[in-house]
């Protein structure tokens, strides 16, 4: 059994624990991105059950001082995890309104959670958490039903995009202060054009069955020739369960393995 390393102090660094799911970090406070924990998912009236879940457990997560979801899909989030989170730690929950809604149903505590709003902006200790509309959710009235965040700290920046089909406009706002996006590997093209981001952080690549949504991807494979198209960005697989710079160090890139991001 692994648990949650410390991270490391005075930096901005993100650890990945599979799928879609982050936490983010400056060594003081903590948050936890899309946290999905239990290994399955209904989707498409069939269980998809992932083939290497995540192998920290939720329980030994502490602190965590916000958790972030970006929509209601439930390989985005599970209700187990978040009421754990929430009994073993201090944490908010900030989620769009159709997420929330099913989370309610599930029973999770309204009082310990925040509904989010189109550049709805919150400081988490030193931490800034912007949320930001997906592509669908772009043109929207509020309440908006898909978001992504930024989350900055010391001049870096690290954009989770959850399940966004694309950039939306409005994520303009904070192009030139982006570090790195956490993508999945479809509509890289306009991610790389319109956003220009020093950094690629993929997700949603873990092998599910029987795979029926957008997963089962080769990464370094999808790593390989993105780096190809567009040799001025930095493509990465990450490493799952270390703590891993936002902004990357030359010497930590492998030059025998592109795209691979080591740990110290």
């Amino acid at each position: 059994m692994q648990f949650l390393p410390s991270p490391p102090k005075q930096q901005l660094s993100y650890l990945y624990f599979g799928h879609a799911s982050f936490a983010v970090s400056d060594g003081e406070s903590l948050v936890i991105a899309d946290p999905f924990f239990s290994g399955e998912f209904e989707w498409l009236g069939k269980v998809e059950r992932q083939l290497e879940p995540a192998t920290i457990p939720v329980d030994s997560i502490h602190p965590c001082h916000a958790v972030l979801v970006s929509h209601e899909h439930t390989d985005h989030w599970d209700a187990e995890a978040i009421r754990k989170l929430l009994v073993n730690t201090d944490c908010t929950v900030y989620a769009p309104k159709p997420a929330l809604d099913v989370m309610a149903q599930e029973g999770i505590d309204p009082g310990r959670c925040v509904q989010v709003s189109k550049g709805m902006s919150v400081a988490i200790g030193e931490l800034q958490v912007t949320s930001y509309p997906a592509v669908e959710s772009d043109r929207e009235d509020e309440p908006v039903s898909r978001v992504g965040y930024l989350i900055e700290y010391g001049g870096d920046a690290i954009f989770h995009q959850g399940d966004s089909h694309g950039p939306a406009k409005a994520w303009q706002e904070f192009k030139q202060r982006l570090t790195a996006m956490v993508v999945w590997p479809i509509y890289v093209d306009s991610y790389v054009t319109q956003m220009r981001p020093p950094t690629v952080i993929f997700h949603h690549m873990d092998r599910f069955e029987p795979g029926d949504f957008f997963c089962n991807k080769d990464p370094q494979r999808e790593v390989d020739y993105w780096s190809y198209r567009y040799p001025e960005t930095k493509f990465l697989a990450p490493e799952r369960n270390v703590w891993l710079a936002v902004r990357i160090p030359k010497s930590r890139l492998d030059p025998q393995c592109r795209g691979r991001h080591t740990s110290p």
